[in-house]
C-alpha cells in the first residue's frame, strides 16, 4: 500500500514539473573580435524548440536558425565598432543577447597617382589603440604611426607600378590594405565605341574625355569627318555636330582625343560611332481615291536603317500582303461607307539606337451604289378631273443618296420631283391608259439606281343623266336613263315614290309611278361595285307627276311642247316664250321649278320672264295656254 501511493506522488510531481518547466535561451559571452574575423556563435537552450537570430546591425547570419553558425559583419558594423546579437524564441518570450565589439583599422581606399607624386593617406580605427603604416614596397611614410600621412613611392615602386599599403594595428590581430597605382603617365579615355541613331536632317554627338592628370590639356579630332563639327576642341566634354554627309561618306566615324600631361608625357584614345541612318518614309502617292469597295494600292518607299515594316488601317478592311511596301488594301463595306481611312505604315526596330517610325497616306472611298425601292404596284381608283387628284409615292434607299429623279410614262405632273416623296398628279389621260409606270431615278457619287413601279388607275364610276328631269301626267309613264362611265358594269334603281321600273338593273327603264305618285320624286340610280379600290356610286334624276287640264271641248289629251318655244335658251338674264298663231299663255298660271321640285322666284318683264336672279343651272317651266293646255318646258340658265 505505500509503495502504491509513493508511486503516485512521483507521477504527479512529473507532471508538475512538465507543465511549468524553465524555458531558456542562452546566446553565449561577449566578444571581442578583430576585423576582418567572422564572429563564431554559440547558443544554448533549455526546453525552447524554435528560436532565431537577430542583430542590430546590417551583417549576415550564416543559418540565423542554428544554435552554432557564424556572423559576418558588414562594413557598417565595422565602421559602428560594437553590435548586438539576440538570440529569440519564436513567441519571442525568451531571448538573450551576446556584445559583440568590432575592432579594425581601416586604410582608406584605393588611389592611383602619377609618377613624380605623394600619396595622401587617410586611415582610420575602431576601438584599437596602437597601429602602424607599413608597405610591400619600398617608398617611405612621412609619420608611419600618423593616421593620415604621406607615402612616397620609391623608383622600384614606380617601376612596378603599384604598391600595397597596410595599415596594421599594434598586436597585429587586424589590419587593412589600400591599393596605390603609379602611372608613369596619365591616360585619357573617351569610352566605348557607340551607335547613333543618325537622322538626316543632322545631328549632335556628345563626347567626354577623363584623365588622372587634372592639369592635362586636350585636343579632339576626327580621322574621316570634320575638325570644325567640334563644339569645343579644346574641351573634356563636346559635342560634334553631323551632317547628312557624315552619315552617306562613312557609316563610322573614327574620333580621338590627345591629352598633354602636367609632366610632359602624351596619351590618346580612339572611339568609333556608328551612324545608323535613322529610318525615313516616302509616300509616292499620299492621297489615293476609289469607287465602291474596288481595291486601293498603299505604296511607300524606306529609307535609312530598316528593311521591312507592317501596314495597319484605321479602318476595317485588310491589306493583301500587309508587310510588303506595295500592296492591295481592300476595304470594307463600313470603310466605304466612312469615306475615308488613313493606312500607316510602321517599319520594323532592327538591332540597334533606332527606332521605328510611322508614317501615313489616306485612302478615300465614294460609298457603293444604293437600291432604290419604291414597293409594290398598286390599283388606284382614277377620277376624271384632270390633274385634281394625286397619288402618294416615297422612296427608300438601301444607303444615302445625292439626289432623286421621278420621271412617268403618263403625262401628269410630280409635285416634288426631287424629293424622296412626292404626290403626282395624274391626268384624264392617264386614266384612259389605264397603267401608268412610275420611275424614281437616285444617284450617289456618280452610280445610279433606277425603280419602276406600275400604277392601275382604275376609272372611278361616273353617272350622267340625259334628262334629269322628266315631266308626266299622273298616270302616265316615264323613262329613266342613265349613262354609265369607270370601272363599274350595272347598277340598280330605286325611286323615292311607289312605283316599279320594267327593269331596275337596266341602264333604260320605264317607270310607271304608284296610284299616290303625285309631285316630284326622285329615282337614283347606284352602280355597282366590282372588285378593286373605286366604291359604288350613286346619282339621280327627278320624275314629275301633275294633274293635266285639258280643252272641254276636246277629247285628246295633250302635253307637247308643239306651237311653244323657248328662247334663247340656255338664257342669261331673261326669256321669252314664243307661240304660234292663235296659241296664247296664261301668265297666272305660268311656274318654274328646279330639279329638285321647288318653285323658284321671278318676275315678269313684259312678254319675258326674267330670271337674272336664278342660280346657274337647268329649271323646268310650267304654263298652261288659254285653251287649256298644259306646257312643260326646260331651259337652262348660264
Amino acid at each position: 500500500m505505500k509503495k502504491k501511493l509513493l508511486f503516485a506522488l512521483m507521477s504527479i510531481f512529473a507532471c508538475s514539473m512538465s507543465f511549468g518547466a524553465v524555458q531558456k535561451l542562452d546566446a553565449g559571452r561577449d566578444q571581442n573580435v578583430y576585423y576582418p574575423q567572422v564572429i563564431q556563435l554559440k547558443g544554448k537552450s533549455q526546453n525552447v524548440f524554435y528560436y532565431s537570430w537577430e542583430t542590430n546591425g546590417s551583417g549576415v547570419f550564416a543559418d540565423k536558425n542554428s544554435l552554432k553558425t557564424k556572423y559576418t559583419p558588414s562594413d557598417e558594423d565595422v565602421r559602428k565598432g560594437f553590435i548586438k546579437i539576440v538570440l529569440i524564441s519564436k513567441n519571442r518570450l525568451v531571448s538573450d543577447t551576446v556584445n559583440i565589439r568590432i575592432r579594425a583599422v581601416l586604410a582608406g581606399p584605393d588611389q592611383t597617382i602619377l609618377a613624380g607624386e605623394q600619396a595622401l593617406v587617410k586611415g582610420s580605427k575602431i576601438n584599437v589603440q596602437y597601429f602602424s603604416w607599413e608597405t610591400s614596397g619600398s617608398g617611405t611614410f612621412a609619420n608611419k604611426y600618423s593616421l593620415e600621412t604621406k607615402y612616397t613611392p620609391s623608383i622600384d615602386d614606380i617601376e612596378e607600378g603599384s604598391v600595397k599599403l597596410i595599415l596594421v594595428n599594434g598586436n597585429r590581430l587586424t589590419s587593412d590594405t589600400l591599393n596605390l597605382s603609379i602611372r608613369s603617365c596619365s591616360t585619357v579615355d573617351i569610352g566605348n565605341d557607340i551607335i547613333v541613331c543618325a537622322n538626316r536632317g543632322g545631328g549632335s554627338i556628345y563626347l567626354e574625355a577623363t584623365t588622372y592628370d587634372s592639369a592635362a590639356t586636350i585636343t579632339w579630332g576626327t580621322t574621316n569627318g570634320e575638325v570644325y563639327k567640334f563644339d569645343n576642341l579644346n574641351s573634356f566634354t563636346t559635342y560634334y555636330y553631323y551632317e547628312a554627309y557624315d552619315i552617306d561618306a562613312t557609316p563610322f566615324l573614327e574620333i580621338y582625343a590627345i591629352i598633354s600631361n602636367s609632366n610632359g608625357c602624351y596619351d590618346s584614345d580612339t572611339l568609333i560611332v556608328n551612324l545608323q541612318a535613322a529610318p525615313s518614309l516616302e509616300f509616292p502617292e499620299p492621297y489615293v481615291q476609289q469607287y465602291g469597295t474596288d481595291p486601293v494600292y498603299a505604296s511607300v518607299y524606306l529609307y535609312g536603317y530598316a528593311s521591312g515594316g507592317t501596314w495597319t488601317t484605321s479602318g476595317s478592311g485588310v491589306f493583301a500582303e500587309p508587310n510588303s511596301t506595295y500592296s492591295a488594301y481592300y476595304p470594307s463595306a463600313d470603310d466605304a461607307r466612312n469615306g475615308c481611312v488613313e493606312l500607316t505604315f510602321t517599319s520594323n526596330d532592327p538591332e540597334g539606337p533606332c527606332g521605328p517610325t510611322s508614317g501615313s497616306m489616306t485612302a478615300c472611298f465614294n460609298p457603293p451604289c444604293p437600291e432604290v425601292n419604291l414597293g409594290p404596284d398598286f390599283a388606284v381608283c382614277g377620277y376624271r378631273t384632270d390633274g385634281a387628284n394625286s397619288i402618294y409615292f416615297e422612296a427608300t434607299t438601301s444607303d444615302y443618296a445625292e439626289g432623286i429623279t421621278w420621271t412617268t410614262n403618263g403625262t401628269g405632273e410630280f409635285v416634288s420631283p426631287e424629293s424622296f416623296a412626292t404626290d403626282y398628279l395624274y391626268s384624264n389621260a392617264d386614266v384612259d391608259q389605264a397603267f401608268i409606270e412610275i420611275y424614281a431615278t437616285i444617284s450617289s457619287y456618280g452610280c445610279y439606281d433606277t425603280d419602276t413601279l406600275v400604277v392601275n388607275l382604275q376609272a372611278a364610276p361616273d353617272l350622267v343623266f340625259p334628262e334629269p328631269y322628266v315631266y308626266s301626267c299622273t298616270g302616265g309613264v316615264v323613262y329613266a336613263n342613265v349613262y354609265l362611265y369607270g370601272y363599274a358594269s350595272s347598277g340598280t334603281w330605286t325611286t323615292s315614290g311607289s312605283g316599279t321600273f320594267d327593269d331596275p338593273t337596266s341602264t333604260y327603264t320605264a317607270y310607271t309611278p304608284g296610284v299616290n305618285d303625285v309631285g316630284n320624286f326622285i329615282l337614283t340610280f347606284t352602280s355597282n361595285d366590282p372588285q378593286g379600290p373605286c366604291g359604288a356610286i350613286s346619282g339621280y334624276m327627278e320624275a314629275n307627276f301633275e294633274e293635266c287640264s285639258v280643252d272641254p271641248s276636246s277629247t285628246n289629251f295633250q302635253n307637247s311642247v308643239e306651237n311653244v318655244t323657248l328662247y334663247p335658251n340656255p338664257a342669261q338674264d331673261k326669256i321669252s316664250i314664243n307661240t304660234t298663231t292663235g296659241v296664247t299663255i296664261d301668265k297666272s298660271t305660268t311656274y318654274i321649278i328646279d330639279l329638285f321640285g321647288n318653285r323658284v322666284n321671278f318676275n315678269w318683264i313684259g312678254n319675258d320672264l326674267d330670271i337674272s336672279n336664278l342660280p346657274l343651272g337647268q329649271y323646268i317651266l310650267h304654263t298652261i295656254s288659254s285653251k287649256g293646255k298644259v306646257y312643260v318646258l326646260r331651259f337652262t340658265k348660264k
